[in-house]
């Protein structure tokens, strides 16, 4: 009654509801009820009976089984071993062997009243005979994973496992002989085999002891040395398996050919053997596992800070900006890295466009990578916009695995993620350097610090560009040009100028009262314009903007900064 035993073939004795007389003309049903059995006409001198013995599961064999009428000679037995008895694995056992007697009369005493004429009793014994089935644990979902219980309490369909690429599946294969004096082998299906790098371990015998061995002698006991064996299952999966079903198929077999060669002699109808047994042994139905290799699902978590059209984000040279991205693998690691780009050379390469940002990690355990986008922005950097861009790249467990023994060549690569990519989308960052800022840290004292940018910085200058509040709640208003820094803030090192069509720097340095030397050292990024030996005679390219440190006590200084009146 739903069973998963796959059909224990019925013994191949058939059966038939009436008594056959051969070659006579009064064959006549006689349904099995002693006022059918005798009904005899005067013509018929020999009868047979042909008995078929069927045995199934019930779905009251636990009750079945206490009792003394009804009962089933197939049903589920509890193997305890760890604590109680609702521990162990569930299989299949066989009542005792049965015994069948017949004896024959004739109807002497009705014709001729001379009394009964009984022939001497025949007996034969029925021997349940069956082949190895997979059992289960109560407790444990990977010894002999099946997808289901029945009524039964046996285990049925085919159960679906996950597994992650360089990480080890493992489970145990276990089957069991209803028949304890057999020995049985566990052996994969060629078809459709095991999975490249899979290894299935050799089997290994269960003992059971001395067991009864079913017969009808009292206290009679076989020593049972193998009708159970397990083998254990272990599998890796390689880069590349993601994304794909695997099915695993197994038989097991025992090495009694009685059901193939003990078969009812004539004149008996003999039906063919069971379809699984064979002269080297009965064979099981295949026992099936699925095994989904699973894709990763890479996904930005919350706390980052780029976006996927770029979080604009303001940097000034001497101070660190650090920001936050967050990422998971889903069932795998994952590593936070440079978005993939195309080197000057033609070449794919995962690094940034410029050398000083780094990705700094915070924590990286299990799934889950948080880390920081860092950059310190160098001098020559001022005025310069860069995107800068991160993936989210899966890895196999064998690559982050810390220990050398998890480690082995088969089993590692990179996983690909959910629709087939190497890596996630991007998360990006739009970088502005800011010009005529300067980040002064923690311990730094102002002007001394200043005058590593231009020689002639003084007081007063510095005082001219930092002594008033200009909005700019990062920007430090300064009382005390000696002041030592308690906290890292930005200071102004100038003004913004934009310069006119055609000025060039010579230009530029007369009309500020300064010199060119002080111009390239505040804006070091101009430099690369002054090349072929055009010098500061060279104009400025349009939309250059330069940062001016000009006269404090020129008149209309306002009117050509940057942002001023026009």
């Amino acid at each position: 009654e739903g069973s998963s035993l796959s059909l224990i073939d019925d013994t191949l004795v058939q059966y038939s509801p009436y008594t056959l007389h051969p070659g006579a003309s009064c064959n006549q049903q006689a349904w099995l009820r002693a006022g059918d059995l005798y009904k005899h006409d005067a013509s018929c001198r020999r009868g047979e009976i042909h008995v078929r013995v069927h045995f199934t599961y019930s779905s009251d064999w636990q009750n079945r089984l206490g009792s003394t009428s009804g009962r089933t000679p197939l049903y589920t037995r509890n193997a305890p071993q760890i604590s109680s008895s609702q521990d162990g694995y569930y299989h299949v056992s066989f009542d005792e062997d049965k015994t069948l007697c017949f004896t024959s009369t004739d109807n002497q005493a009705v014709k001729w009243g001379r009394g009964l004429n009984n022939s001497a009793l025949r007996c034969h014994v029925v021997r349940f005979r069956g082949p190895p089935h997979f059992v289960r644990h109560h407790e444990r979902p990977l010894d002999a994973p099946f997808r289901a219980v029945d009524a039964n309490l046996m285990g049925y369909g085919v159960e679906t496992l996950e597994a992650l690429v360089g990480m080890e599946l493992q489970f145990t294969v276990r089957a069991r002989d209803p028949n304890p004096e057999d020995t049985i082998s566990i052996l994969p299906n060629q078809d459709p085999g095991l999975p490249t790098g899979a290894v299935l371990e050799r089997g290994v015998c269960v003992e059971h002891g001395m067991v009864p061995d079913k017969t009808v002698v009292l206290g009679s006991t076989i020593f049972s040395s193998c009708s159970e064996k397990v083998r254990v299952f272990r599998w890796r999966p390689a880069a590349g398996a993601e994304g794909q079903v695997y099915r695993v198929c197994f038989v097991a077999k025992d090495n009694s050919p009685f059901c193939r060669v003990s078969n009812p002699p004539s004149p008996a109808p003999t039906p063919l053997p069971p379809p699984r047994a064979t002269p080297e042994g009965y064979y099981s139905a295949p026992y099936c596992v699925q095994i989904n290799v699973t894709e990763a699902r890479v996904a930005w978590l919350a706390g980052t800070e780029a976006t996927e059209i770029g979080a604009n984000r303001v940097l000034n040279v001497g101070c660190t900006s650090r920001y936050v991205v967050r990422a998971t693998g889903g069932q795998y690691p994952v590593l936070i890295q440079p978005a993939p780009r195309l080197s000057a050379l033609g070449e794919m390469t995962a690094t940034f466009v410029v050398s000083g940002i780094s990705i700094d990690t915070v924590t990286h355990e299990g799934t889950e990578h948080d880390a920081l986008v860092s950059w310190l922005p160098e001098r020559g950097s001022e005025g310069s916009i860069t995107r800068v861009c991160v993936v989210a790249a899966p890895k196999s467990w064998a690559d982050v695995a810390s220990s050398t023994a998890y480690k082995s060549d088969y089993g590692s690569g990179s996983p690909r993620v959910v629709g087939g990519g190497a890596f996630s989308n991007q998360r990006c960052f739009v970088f502005k350097v800011e010009r005529c800022k300067y980040c002064i840290e923690q311990g730094q004292t102002l002007l001394s610090k200043m005058r590593l940018f231009t020689p002639d910085m003084n007081w007063l200058r510095l005082w001219a560009v930092n002594g008033a509040d200009d909005g700019d709640e990062r920007t430090l208003t300064i009382d005390d040009p000696d002041l030592l820094v308690s906290m890292t803030r930005v200071i102004n090192l100038g003004l913004l100028y934009k310069p006119r069509a055609g000025e060039n720097l010579q230009n530029v340095a007369e009309r500020m009262r300064t010199t060119v030397r002080s111009l390239l050292m505040l804006n070091p990024d101009v430099e690369a314009q002054l090349l072929a030996g055009h010098g500061g005679g060279r104009p400025l390219s349009a939309g250059t903007e330069l940062c001016v440190i000009p006269c404090s006590l020129m008149d209309g200084i306002d009117d050509i900064m940057v942002g001023g009146p026009r």
